[in-house]
C-alpha cells in the first residue's frame, strides 16, 4: 500500500468519528504524517480539515483550493469545500455552491460515499426530499457501515411523516455506531410527534437524554443545547398528557398512569424477546460444522460470587449441517447463547445432550422447555396482534371471521398439520431424568390433545446415536456416549461424556470426571479406536486440589487424587493417552479468574508437552471460542477499528492463536491473531465492555 493509499484509508476512518476532540486529534496526526511524507495535496487537504473543525472557514477554503491546485483530480478537498458552504455557522453559507462542490467530488471519485451523504443533507435542507433520499441510499450502497446516511434517511422520512420507516432508519444508524448522538435525537423527535399514533413522551425523553449524553461526550455543544430545548418540550408534553386522575378507582389510576410511563418501554422489551424466539424462516449455517464454547466457570460458583456479568457458567453449542446441538446448558446458557458473536436464535436448538444432573450443567434446561412452549404458542396464536401469519389468523382470513371466533381445536388441528411445529430432542442421563421427571411428565404441553414438543431419550454409557432418519446428519456425524466418574448428588453411576464422530475428526467431551483406572482404560481404547482421525478434546479441569501434590511424594501414581474432575493430573494423563490435536481446557474453578491464571495454565501444559515431543495445542476455553471442523481452525480477532467501532475476524490454526484476558473487567478470555496487537485489541475490548454496561 502506498503512502497516499494509506492516508486515504485513514481519512475515511477519521471522517466517521463522532467525538469532536478525537476527530480533531486524528486529523492533526494525519496532517503531520502527510507533511512527514512530503505528500503536498494531502498536507493542504488535512490542513483545511483541521482549520474547518476549528471554524476558521476562510483559511480552510484557501487550503482546500491549494490542494485542488496541486492535484486537479483530487476529490476530497471538493468535499471539504462543500462542507464549509453548508456549515450552519458560516456567514457566507451557500447551498447551491455546496451542491456544486459535492457533485464535483462525486465526478472525480464516484465511489466516494461522503459527498453523496453530504449532498443528501443539502437537498434535505432545501426540502427536496426525493433527491435527498436518492443520495442517502447511494451513500449506503457505497459504504454499508456508514451510519450518517441512515440518520439522514430517518430525518427525511420523519419530515414526510413516514414514522415507522424513520424509526427503522434511526435504529439502523444506532446499531452501526451507538456513540452517534443524531439518531437518538431523531428517535426522540418521532416519539414526540403529535400525529404519531404510537407517540410516547417517556421514550422520547429517554432518547433525548441519550442524545445529550453522547453529544456532550463528543463535545458537540451546539447540538447538545438544541436537544436540551427538545427535551424540555417533551417533558412539558408528558406532563400535559398526564392529567390528575380524579377517581377513587385504584385500578383505573394504575392503568392510566402505567400506560403513559411504562407501556412503551415494556413493548420494546417484548419485541426483543420475540426476536429471539422468532420462527425459523431459512436454514442458517446449513453447510457448516462448528463448536462454540458458551461456558466460563464451573459448579456452584456462578450462584454465589461476583455480579452476573462476571460470574458466568454456560455450556456448549455445536452446529452440524444446519442442526443445533446444545451440550450441558448450565447457568447463563441462554444469555451466552443469544449474546455471543453471531447472535444465535432459539430456533437453532434442535438437540440437547446433558451429561449429569448438577445445576451447572442443567440450570437452563427448564428455560429451554419454557421457550419451546412459547415458540410454538406464538405460531398458533400470537400475543402480538400485528403478526399476520399465525395459524389463528390464517384460519380467520380463510373463513372470513374474527380471530376470536376461531376455536382452539381448529388451531390445534391445523398447527399439527402445518409442518411449523418445533420439536427438540433431549438426550439425558438417568440422574437428570430422576431430577426433572416431574417437569417432563407435565410438559405435555399442557393440553392432552396436543402432542409433546419434544422427544426424550434416557442415555447411558456405550449408547450409540446414528441419526438414520435425519438426512442432514446421517453419515455426517454419530454420537457415542462414554463413561464418566462423577458424583452428581442424584447418582454416582450415571454421569457420562460424549464423542461426536465426524468424517475426519472426533470431538471428545469428557464431561465432569475423575481420572480413575476405569477412565484410563476407557480413554486408551478411545485412542486406539480413533487413532486415524484428528481429535479435539474438551477437558473439564475443575480447581486445584492440595491432594494432587501428594503425587510428588507418593510411589503410588495410580491413586485417585481428585474425585470429580480431572485436575492437573487428569488433564496430563488424558492427553498423554489420547494425544489430541487440540485440548480445550474448560470448566475452571472461579479461583482462577485473577492474574491470567487460565492462560498461564495452558502455557505450562503447552511447554511441558511440546518439550517432551507431543504435538498438542492447549487453549483455555471461554465464552465465544469457536472451532470450525471443516476449516480445522479457530476463529480469532484479526483487527479492531476504534473509529468504526468494529472488530474483524479470521480463522487460523490453533498453534497461532494468542489469548488475552480482560482482567480489570469481567475476566473474559479473547482469542486474537497478531501478538503485537495485544494492547490495542485489549483497549478496544475494554471500551466495548464498558459501553455494554451503560
Amino acid at each position: 500500500m502506498s503512502n497516499r493509499d494509506e492516508l486515504k484509508e485513514r481519512y475515511l476512518i477519521a471522517g466517521k468519528i463522532a467525538s469532536f476532540e478525537e476527530s480533531l486529534k486524528s486529523f492533526q496526526i494525519l496532517l503531520e504524517d502527510a507533511k512527514a511524507g512530503n505528500i503536498e495535496e494531502f498536507t493542504a487537504f488535512f490542513n483545511g480539515v483541521v482549520l474547518r473543525l476549528n471554524h476558521d472557514y476562510e483559511k480552510a477554503i484557501e487550503s482546500f483550493n491549494n490542494a485542488i491546485d496541486i492535484n486537479k483530480n483530487f476529490a476530497y478537498p471538493w468535499n471539504g469545500l462543500g462542507n464549509i458552504y453548508c456549515s450552519y455557522d458560516y456567514e457566507k453559507k451557500n447551498y447551491d455552491k455546496a451542491i456544486v462542490c459535492f457533485k464535483e467530488a462525486i465526478k472525480l471519485d464516484p465511489n466516494f460515499a461522503y459527498p453523496w451523504n453530504n449532498l443528501g443533507n443539502v437537498y434535505r435542507r432545501k426540502k427536496e426530499d426525493d433527491l435527498a433520499i436518492d443520495c442517502f441510499k447511494k451513500a449506503i450502497k457505497l459504504d454499508k457501515n456508514f451510519t450518517h446516511p441512515w440518520t439522514g434517511l430517518g430525518n427525511v422520512y420523519f419530515i414526510k411523516k413516514d414514522y415507522n420507516d424513520s424509526i427503522a432508519c434511526f435504529k439502523k444508524s444506532i446499531t452501526l455506531d451507538k456513540n452517534y448522538s443524531r439518531p437518538w435525537h431523531g428517535l426522540g423527535n418521532v416519539y414526540c410527534s403529535y400525529d404519531f399514533e404510537k407517540k410516547n413522551y417517556a421514550l422520547a425523553i429517554d432518547c433525548y437524554e441519550n442524545a445529550i449524553e453522547l453529544a456532550d461526550t463528543a463535545k458537540d455543544l451546539y447540538f447538545s443545547s438544541t436537544i436540551k430545548e427538545r427535551l424540555k418540550i417533551a417533558k412539558e408534553k408528558k406532563a400535559a398528557a398526564l392529567p390528575v386522575v380524579e377517581t377513587d378507582d385504584l385500578t383505573e389510576i394504575i392503568l392510566k398512569e402505567t400506560v403513559k410511563e411504562i407501556a412503551g418501554r415494556a413493548d420494546l422489551e417484548f419485541k426483543t424477546f420475540t426476536q429471539f424466539t422468532a420462527e425459523k424462516t431459512s436454514e442458517k449455517d446449513s453447510n457448516q460444522i462448528y463448536l462454540t464454547v458458551l461456558r466460563r466457570w464451573n459448579s456452584y460458583t456462578p450462584i454465589i460470587t461476583d455480579p452476573y456479568h462476571i460470574s458466568k457458567g454456560g455450556g456448549y453449542f455445536l452446529k452440524i449441517n444446519g442442526k443445533g446441538f446444545v451440550i450441558d446448558p448450565g447457568f447463563n446458557f441462554i444469555e451466552n447463547f443469544k449474546g455471543v458473536r453471531g447472535k444465535h436464535l432459539f430456533h437453532e436448538i434442535d438437540y440437547v445432550f446433558i451429561s449429569h444432573a448438577h445445576k451447572d450443567h442443567t440450570n437452563d434446561l427448564e428455560s429451554i422447555l419454557t421457550l419451546l412452549y412459547e415458540y410454538n404458542e406464538e405460531i398458533k396464536k400470537s400475543s402480538n396482534n400485528d403478526k399476520e401469519d399465525t395459524i389463528c389468523k390464517i384460519i380467520a382470513k380463510e373463513k372470513g371471521i374474527e380471530d376470536s371466533d376461531v376455536t382452539d381445536k381448529e388451531i390445534r388441528d391445523r398447527f399439527n398439520e402445518s409442518g411449523r411445529k418445533k420439536i427438540i430432542h433431549f438426550y439425558i442421563t438417568k440422574s437428570v431424568y430422576t431430577k426433572y421427571s416431574g417437569f417432563f411428565n407435565l410438559s405435555g404441553y399442557f393440553d392432552i390433545d396436543t402432542p409433546k414438543y419434544f422427544t426424550l431419550t434416557v442415555i447411558k454409557n456405550n449408547n450409540h446415536i446414528k441419526f438414520e432418519k435425519i438426512p442432514e446428519l446421517y453419515g455426517h456425524v454419530s454420537i457415542k456416549v462414554i463413561n464418566a466418574s462423577h458424583d452428581d448428588v442424584v447418582s454416582k453411576m450415571d454421569s457420562v461424556g460424549f464423542i461426536f464422530d465426524f468424517k475426519e475428526t472426533v470431538l471428545i467431551y469428557t464431561g465432569d470426571t475423575g481420572w480413575t483406572d476405569i477412565m484410563k482404560k476407557q480413554y486408551h481404547e478411545i485412542s486406539e479406536l480413533y487413532k486415524s482421525k484428528d481429535k479435539i478434546l474438551i477437558a473439564h479441569m475443575g480447581g486445584f486440589k492440595e491432594e494432587e501434590l501428594e503425587y510428588l511424594d507418593s510411589k503410588d501414581h495410580n491413586k485417585l487424587y481428585y474425585k470429580n474432575h480431572l485436575g492437573r493430573i487428569g488433564i496430563t494423563g488424558i492427553n498423554e493417552t489420547l494425544k489430541p490435536n487440540i485440548c480445550l481446557i474448560s470448566e475452571f474453578g472461579e479461583e482462577f479468574k485473577e492474574g491470567n491464571s487460565r492462560i498461564e495454565i495452558a502455557r505450562i501444559f503447552n511447554k511441558a508437552f511440546n518439550d517432551n515431543g507431543y504435538d498438542i495445542t492447549f487453549l483455555p476455553a471461554d465464552i465465544g471460542l469457536k472451532y470450525d471442523f471443516i476449516k480445522k481452525q479457530i476463529e480469532v480477532i484479526k483487527k479492531t477499528n476504534f473509529a468504526k467501532k468494529e472488530k474483524t475476524f479470521s480463522y487460523i490454526d490453533a498453534k497461532g492463536v494468542n489469548v488475552l484476558q480482560l482482567d480489570k473487567k469481567d475476566n473474559s478470555l479473547h482469542y486474537y491473531k497478531v501478538k503485537k496487537d495485544s494492547d490495542t485489541i485489549k483497549r478496544y475490548l475494554e471500551d466495548e465492555y464498558d459501553n455494554s454496561l451503560k
